[in-house]
């Protein structure tokens, strides 16, 4: 009979634990969004929800399409064909938090990484990539085109320290498309 009630109470922990820790995410993802409509405001971006049609940003606009996604501005158009599912691309960015004194990380130019991130076009599972910047490139569409993007840590990196935190990141990032 004690052993019954020392496990019944065992479970009864671990379910209160468990729905702690799921409490405690789900506020994360709140506070996450927050941080985002934060930053954007006070740097005087808007955020619609609908793509330029001719692609053409203006230097203050976010485009969002649903909860979760990313944020995406399209700074320069690319050039060449529209990339498709299998392309292997050379990805050069600057990465940063949107705090208000950001951390840093620059992979723009070989003085930053001798060579250049290579990623496969929608395998971002298996290469140095994630789904959100998927997303972008698809977004983005040709070589040399540049994005800002801000991705929420639900679309971002699976490894490493993002998968133990909330945190969005902004990125300028660039691609080439290698030959097939």
């Amino acid at each position: 009979m004690k052993t019954r009630h020392i496990i019944a109470a065992l479970v009864a922990l671990v379910t209160l634990a468990a729905c702690e820790s799921s409490t405690n995410y789900a506020n994360q993802l709140e506070q996450e969004k927050k941080q985002i409509e934060k930053f954007l405001s006070s740097n005087g971006y808007t955020v619609t929800n609908e793509f330029p049609a001719d692609s053409v940003f203006p230097e203050n606009l976010f485009y969002h399409e649903d909860e979760g996604e990313i944020y995406f501005r399209l700074d320069q158009k690319g050039e060449g064909d529209t990339i498709t599912t299998g392309d292997k691309l050379q990805v050069r960015y600057i990465q940063s938090t949107i705090e208000e004194y950001p951390v840093v990380e620059s992979y723009w130019t070989t003085q930053d990484l001798e060579y250049p991130v290579e990623v496969e076009l929608d395998n971002y599972y298996y290469t140095y990539s994630c789904e959100g910047w998927n997303d972008a490139f698809r977004m983005m569409q040709r070589s040399n085109s540049v994005a800002t993007i801000i991705v929420p840590s639900n679309k971002g990196f699976k490894w490493a320290t993002t998968q133990t935190s909330v945190t969005p990141y902004m990125y300028k990032i660039t691609f080439l498309v290698l030959p097939k």
